[in-house]
């Protein structure tokens, strides 16, 4: 009897758990249909709202590819100041969408939105196979990286290929640390991720450099007399070979075609060869990213780990370190946008869900870290960021306190200001008329489909800087049928920037415009109030519109 009981108890038990698990895993796969939907919808309801100027650049530039111009922003000037993956898939797109801007905007969209789910599981995979049982809290840090103006930009490819390209060196180093010997095709496809995720971004050139050190170092046992051997040899031989196979026709096509091996955008941003100390050039981002590469390598050279984790954070963190000390030592320009953060966001996923599991191993904190209480909670936590992400961009709110300003939740989706500038822009000029801009060129461009000249050069090419130059800025806007200047109403207002300054002149304003990449003036132009066709704020009603206004150039 008391045998039997104890087999119905233990039943009983067993059927309750079966059912308890059950129940959990319908939560979780409920919750995570529930965060994609709130990803992957409201970015289509609204699209034009999502991405930062910036990132309109790509689609600028391939829809200008699309309608016969080639690799030009504006008709005016060449450029190739863009990471050329993210660009051919944007010309792909705009040849796919016939040229339709809307959709080819609402196609980028959701191809990053795949790329993005695919990051995110790779991420979990690799988790996985490095023994990480927290790896889902790094979820919220990614969808809220992800929610910060990316759509558009090269962010997504970029974080798509660091970590194909990661899980690709984890497979070889599983492989090296078991003793199995390594194929041949597989060291070349590893090599060539490397070249594909530096194409994604060229400064990632610094995460692909330490990726191929440690590698290369794998191969080799930890002994630098394997090179010598000749399978060790041919396989270090075809790892860099196929990271240079992929990157180095690109460096060639730059020559051939715009005379120099980088784009100018890079160049402009560069203080080469004078070094220079600015910690300010990282953004806020940048130094939580910078601080945690420095404690993630720290972690990789002297604590106790696996030599799988060893391996990722040392190509990990060093790379980003590296790409920290390049920004603070040789960059002086904007590197405020997320963008130029992705692997650091990364490295920082990687090391705080470390961080968490190595917590959750101390006594006390075991059941709140716990797998069942956490994962729910961090599948609801990434609704709400997409949840406000949609509410942001939807009423096209620049601050996060205007989010949830109860007048723009009542008006509805509305398009931010500078697009219904650019509305505004190709319904009063001439078709093919030309407007330069003292910022926000490329929304104004992609939505006006006018020639948007920015004064910036970061879209331009070498070329723009040396005609500037050579002509004069006032000769070069005439000679090139640029006849509109759009900026600030009050020389005050104007940013402080680099490439150009403002002064009062009677009856009008003088602005004064550098030559970026040589940091030389390029003389000025006047624009006289007798000139100027409208103040903004008289015709386009937006809360958010400066006071900014058109002029004529004569």
């Amino acid at each position: 009897m008391i045998g039997k009981n104890t087999k119905k108890v233990s039943n009983g038990w067993k059927n309750a758990k079966w059912d308890d698990d059950m129940r959990f895993r319908w939560l979780i796969i409920l919750l995570s249909v529930a965060a994609t939907l709130s990803y992957v919808v409201p970015a289509h309801l609204c699209p034009l709202n999502y991405p930062a100027d910036d990132a309109y650049f790509y689609l600028q530039v391939a829809s200008q590819a699309y309608e016969g111009y080639g690799s030009t922003f504006n008709q005016i000037t060449p450029t190739n100041g863009y990471h050329p993956l993210w660009m051919l898939c944007c010309t792909g797109l705009f040849y796919l969408m016939r040229g339709d801007k809307i959709l080819a905007l609402h196609a980028a969209i959701g191809l990053q939105q795949a790329m993005g789910l695919a990051t995110v599981l790779i991420f979990l995979h690799l988790g996985k196979r490095l023994s990480i049982r927290r790896a889902f809290l790094a979820l919220p840090v990614l969808f809220l990286f992800y929610s910060t103006r990316l759509y558009a930009s090269e962010a997504y490819v970029n974080g798509f290929f660091l970590l194909l390209m990661l899980w690709a060196g984890v497979a070889v180093a599983e492989r090296v640390l078991a003793g199995e010997r390594v194929p041949l095709l597989r060291v070349l496809g590893v090599g060539v991720l490397g070249g594909l995720a530096m194409l994604a971004r060229l400064d990632n050139v610094f995460v692909t450099g330490c990726f191929m050190l440690c590698t290369a170092g794998l191969l080799c046992g930890g002994c630098p007399f394997q090179l010598f051997s000749r399978g060790v040899a041919a396989r270090i031989v075809l790892l860099g070979g196929g990271c240079l196979v992929v990157f180095v026709p690109y460096l060639l096509f730059n020559r051939a075609v715009f005379g120099h091996w980088m784009p100018v955008s890079g160049a402009i941003k560069s203080t080469l060869p004078n070094l220079v100390f600015n910690p300010d050039g990282l953004s806020g981002i940048g130094k939580v990213c910078a601080l945690t590469g420095v404690g993630g390598l720290a972690g990789a050279l002297f604590l106790r780990m696996a030599p799988i984790r060893r391996y990722l954070l040392t190509v990990l963190s060093g790379g980003v370190v590296l790409h920290a000390a390049q920004i603070v030592f040789t960059t002086s320009h904007h590197t405020q946008w997320p963008w130029y953060y992705v692997a650091g966001v990364i490295n920082l996923c990687f090391c705080g869900v470390m961080l968490a599991d190595w917590i959750a191993d101390i006594r006390g904190f075991r059941s709140i870290l716990s797998v069942r209480f956490l994962l729910p909670l961090t599948l609801m936590l990434v609704t709400v960021v997409n949840g406000y992400a949609a509410l942001r961009y939807r009423s096209s709110a620049p601050t996060i306190r205007e989010s949830f300003e109860l007048e723009r939740l009542e008006e509805g989706i509305d398009l931010r200001w500078q697009q219904r500038v650019a509305v505004w822009l190709s319904e009063t000029l001439p078709p093919e008329s030309g407007v330069a801009v003292y910022d926000w060129p490329g929304m104004f461009a992609y939505t006006s489909d006018l020639r948007i000249l920015p004064i910036d050069g970061l879209i331009n090419d070498y070329r723009y800087n040396d005609e500037v130059l050579a002509e004069g800025i006032d000769a070069f806007l005439k000679h090139r049928r640029v006849t509109y200047w759009l900026g600030p109403c009050d020389p005050l207002e104007f940013e402080r920037q680099a490439w150009y300054s403002v002064r009062e002149i009677p009856g009008g304003v003088e602005i004064e415009v550098m030559a970026p990449l040589y940091r030389k003036s390029a003389g000025a132009f006047q624009v006289r109030d007798a000139d100027r066709v409208a103040r903004l704020r008289e015709v386009i009603h937006h809360p958010d519109l400066p006071n900014l206004a058109l002029w004529r150039i004569r």
